[in-house]
C-alpha cells in the first residue's frame, strides 16, 4: 500500500488550530492559502510599500534583532 499524500491546511486567518501548526512543522503537512487570506496579503503589503516609502521601521524594513 502506498503512502498517505501529506495532508494540506487551508490557512483563512481564523480557522488554524495547534494540532494543525504540528501537523504541518512536525509532520510534514501541507499549508494552501485561501483566496480571501491572499487578498488579505496583498492588501496589506500595498499599504505598506505606501506608507513606508524609504523610512526605516524595526521589524518591517530591519529585521529584528541580530538579524
Amino acid at each position: 500500500m502506498p503512502p498517505a499524500a501529506p495532508k494540506t491546511f487551508l490557512l483563512d486567518g481564523s480557522t488554524l488550530t495547534p494540532d494543525a501548526v504540528h501537523a504541518i512543522a512536525v509532520g510534514g503537512a501541507h499549508v494552501s492559502l485561501s483566496p480571501d487570506a491572499l487578498k488579505k496579503v496583498e492588501k496589506a503589503h500595498a499599504f505598506l510599500m505606501k506608507e513606508v516609502g524609504q523610512k526605516v521601521i524595526y521589524g518591517i524594513t530591519t529585521g529584528f534583532g541580530p538579524m
